[in-house]
């Protein structure tokens, strides 16, 4: 690639790599290759780059879309981008999204600009900048003067003298401040200036709650708490000279952060860090941040600025415990005790990490050395909360909703620990499963122990109503089921790796979809035999380089294991334990739901900030928590939002459980696939041939494409139409590769019922690793059976599981996941719904009669009959509905026209 962009590749001429990250100062000019983290995709503008590699999937679309717009700045060149995956977790299933990187969709982003988190903070520096003017200070420093003693900010007695004397004037002025005068009226026409508040009822509410309402307001706190320190010069809470508070000349660290992203009030740990020439540099991380980049026998390279030490650790003890595991005394975190919590194994006590020493890694210890802790959640709400009130639809899901926040004097007290912890080291070229376990010395006894970090947080806690399940089970749910199985399996070895788990619930997939049921349940050998052969064919092993994987499919105790949980994820009725895993999975599908749904017409929040977690022993329990203590005003802004529109909280829940553009791709593109209209045939194997003449024939034929689509009433969304024209009608495609496609859909069928699992993209492929009738199609030459597999998993596009909404990611979780789709089974919609394809005098009484009994109407006409919807809505606008002694009109609150139907929905205020 480096060739084709122009450049020579020589081995006798050395490039320059510079490196750009949040640690270094700029970009090196002479630069041949920049590596860089994401502090380099906005405001670089260089047209001298040619190629942009991103390393791993994306984790944001606005970002990878400003990441990749560092290249080509010049117009008349043509700029590369190279995305480079794994096959494992976001990388595979980006992977198997691949054209949303050629064609993504940016979802709406909102700044918080009023929320009462951010304000509280902006005003305190507000308050800095008001008194710098108040008092001239000209070049000198309200900041500095206010973030230590003047003995400590000044070396030289002279200065010293002068910083105190500027400090008492500071003093002086804040006791004005406290008391009601023109020093107050002055800072708060400052504070609504500079904060550009405005002026009127809302505008002083939110003054008044910045100036004296909890947590951290102005008056009430920051103001008497600067004042302190400044009268008394820190006496009591006196900083180190070393304090990174004083080194760095920040204020107030417990109102404001350190720089401008940074989490306000999180613990931080302090990190001896290795650096160049001997020295030792202090560092500082967030304590769950801290545990989660430095677990023992995790290889980091967040503090690696200088060659000479790159790679940090917290190195593996030697001493082991009963079970193998490395025993790591808390004490090298140097742990302060924050609770006891009991447990069914008897009580364990909580340490907060507060400091620690790393070390360079060994020269023999990979970079892919790493370690998870396995994280447990404890929370405590702080009084009864405020329970929010509930209607319609919402009842039959949620029991109740309490609201726990600091503005009210309450909150959660939450502890996420870990007390034990497992990876894999890699030594030497080679891989061993480790385990760790957290112990403390008392009166020399070694003792359980965890480490982990306690906050005091907004949060809501809420119950869901125990939902009845249905008896029949649908096959999402049986393959969900069988991979949480293998994940789980207490049984496997414990030297079977996360990854491996996921291989083996792979194999079995394609297991399950392959074997002939009919004639009953294999035998320990021929499955082994099988899953060791389908997972040649996806790729998985290797006969030639056998892995860790080849082990475990020859193992029989693992194949045995696997093997009884295909049969239990076929079972026709659940167990109990199914039973208690789907209740978990539907509370947590709900708590996302409900988050999103509020959150959806409120600005201010953004709901991957927000951590969904649940009651460890309650399964109808769930916290919806801020990651911040104090309350960061995303929860609060969530709880105002229904108790001022409680109307609007149903409707919201019902559009975020509708299907997404991704959800509904599958069957998008199979209506196009199984269509036989000869417009669309022709229309698609016109846009197969037009690439070959530019990016002009591409439109021109993909336009011709939606009109001949439109007319026979297919209509498609975004990520079909991409689908469409880089996958089955992209360049060098066959004008009968729709009908074979086709037949590989009826191959899917018949392998689902039969299995009774879901048959996904990749299990698909290997069902057709030995079809040779593909091979001219996918421009293969004699391909072997996996080199044919992964050419038709290329071509084929995420559907059930893969393209399924499951909400937001929390990395302290075990690693389940919710279901929308298990949500929309138990889900009642909140407004009747009347659908028809001729707009009549019968459809209109049948309108009006929904309207006047229950205030609300859906209508829904096919895409194609959508004059039909409008002749409705204009009608109904005019033909009065009679409601007592008044004649009365409906409102249209909104028009939803996404695939292949088209919604308006309606309603009557004055119903009653």
């Amino acid at each position: 690639m480096a060739e084709q962009l122009g450049h020579e590749i020589d081995g006798d001429v050395q490039k320059r790599v510079g490196r750009t990250s949040s640690q270094d100062s700029g970009v090196a000019v002479d630069a041949d290759v920049v590596v860089a983290t994401a502090s380099l995709e906005v405001g670089f503008d260089d047209d001298r780059v040619g190629a942009v590699l991103q390393h791993k999937a994306p984790h944001d679309v606005a970002q990878f879309l400003q990441r990749k717009g560092r290249a080509g700045r010049n117009p008349a060149t043509r700029p590369w981008t190279v995305v480079v995956l794994s096959d494992w977790g976001r990388d595979r299933e980006a992977w198997d999204a691949y054209d949303a990187l050629f064609s993504p969709v940016v979802p709406p982003r909102s700044l918080p600009l009023d929320n009462l988190y951010v304000l509280r903070i902006q005003a305190v520096y507000s308050l800095l900048d008001w008194l710098a003017r108040e008092l001239d200070y000209g070049k000198s420093s309200t900041w500095a003067d206010a973030s230590g003693p003047a003995d400590l900010l000044a070396s030289e007695e002279r200065w010293r003298q002068i910083t105190a004397d500027r400090q008492a004037r500071l003093a002086t002025l804040l006791t004005s401040l406290l008391r009601e005068g023109p020093e107050r009226s002055s800072f708060v026409r400052h504070l609504r200036r500079s904060l550009a508040l405005g002026t009127g009822p809302a505008a002083d509410a939110t003054v008044d709650k910045v100036l004296w309402e909890a947590p951290r307001p102005l008056i009430g706190a920051v103001v008497p708490t600067l004042r302190r320190r400044l009268v008394d010069q820190w006496q009591g809470e006196r900083p180190a000279s070393d304090d990174a508070g004083v080194r760095t000349r920040t204020p107030l660290r417990d109102f404001v952060p350190g720089n401008l992203f940074d989490e306000l009030l999180v613990p931080d740990v302090e990190f001896q860090v290795p650096w160049a020439r001997g020295d030792v540099h202090v560092e500082h991380l967030p304590a769950l941040r801290a545990i989660r980049e430095f677990l023992p026998g995790n290889v980091s390279r967040h503090f690696g600025v200088w060659a000479s030490s790159k790679r940090h650790w917290v190195s593996l003890s030697a001493r082991m415990d009963s079970e193998g595991r490395h025993a790591i005394d808390v004490a090298r975190f140097g742990g302060m005790a924050v609770d006891e919590i009991t447990t069914a194994d008897g009580v364990v006590r909580i340490y907060a990490p507060t400091r620690v020493t790393l070390e360079p890694v060994p020269e023999e210890i990979s970079d892919a050395s790493s370690m998870r802790a396995d994280w447990i959640f404890h929370a405590t709400p702080l009084g009864a909360g405020t329970k929010l009130a509930l209607s319609g639809a919402l009842k039959g899901m949620f029991g109740e909703v309490a609201a726990h926040l600091h503005s009210q004097g309450g909150g959660v007290r939450v502890l996420r620990y870990a007390e034990f912890g497992q990876g894999v080291l890699w030594e030497s070229g080679k891989s061993t499963p480790v385990g760790i376990r957290f112990e403390s010395q008392v009166s020399e006894m070694w003792e359980r122990a965890a480490l982990g970090v306690e906050i005091h947080v907004d949060a809501l806690v809420g119950r869901v109503v125990a939902p009845d399940f249905e008896p029949e089970l649908d096959a999402v749910e049986r393959t969900e089921w069988l991979r949480d199985l293998v994940r789980d399996d207490a049984s496997l070895p414990p030297e079977v790796s996360t990854f491996e788990r996921a291989a083996l619930a792979d194999c079995a997939e394609a297991f399950a979809a392959v074997w002939d049921w009919s004639a009953g349940s294999p035998s320990g050998t021929v499955f082994l035999d099988e899953i060791k052969r389908v997972a040649t064919v996806l790729g998985l092993h290797d006969p030639r380089n056998p892995g860790t994987l080849s082990t475990w499919l020859d193992d029989v105790s693992v194949g045995d294991a696997v093997l009884l949980h295909v049969v239990a994820a076929r079972s026709a009725i659940r167990s109990e334990t199914w039973e208690s895993w789907l209740t978990r999975r539907f509370t947590l599908s709900a708590a996302h739901a409900l988050v999103h749904a509020i959150a959806s017409g409120n600005s201010h929040v953004d709901p991957e900030d927000l951590l969904v977690d649940l009651d460890p022993d309650d399964p109808l329990k769930f916290f919806i928590s801020e990651q911040s203590p104090g309350g960061s005003g995303q929860v609060e802004a969530l709880t105002l939002s229904v108790i001022e529109e409680p109307e609007r909280l149903p409707m919201a829940l019902a559009d975020v459980l509708r299907p997404t553009d991704l959800e509904r791709l599958d069957e998008q593109v199979r209506m196009v696939v199984d269509c036989s209209d000869p417009g669309v045939l022709q229309a698609v194997s016109h846009l197969a041939d037009a690439w070959s003449g530019g990016h002009d024939d591409v439109r021109c034929a993909t336009e011709a494409l939606d009109v001949a689509l439109e007319a026979t009433g297919i209509v498609l969304e975004h990520p079909a139409k991409v689908a469409l024209t880089t996958r089955l009608a992209g360049p060098g495609a066959s004008p009968d590769f729709l009908a074979e496609v086709r037949e590989w859909l009826v191959r899917r069928d018949h392998a689902q019922e039969s299995s009774g699992l879901e048959v996904g993209p990749r299990t698909l492929a290997a069902l057709l690793a030995e079809r040779s009738e593909a091979d001219v199609m996918l421009h293969l030459d004699t391909p072997d059976e996996p080199k044919r597999a992964r050419a038709i998993a290329n071509v084929l596009w995420p559907w059930g599981r893969l393209a399924r909404s499951n909400g937001s990611f929390n990395p302290f979780s075990d690693g389940s996941s919710g279901s929308f789709a298990l949500l929309r089974q138990h889900w009642q919609a909140p407004v009747p719904s009347l659908e028809f394809s001729t707009w009549n005098d019968e459809q209109r009484d049948a309108v009006h009669v929904l309207l006047r009994d229950k205030g609300e109407v859906m209508l829904r006409t096919r895409s194609a009959d959508r004059r039909e919807l409008r002749a409705a809505v204009l009608d109904l606008h005019t033909a009065p509905i009679e409601v007592g002694p008044l004649w009365c009109f409906p409102e249209v609150l909104g028009i939803h026209d996404r695939g292949s139907f088209v919604e308006v929905r309606m309603i009557l205020r004055e119903s009653w």
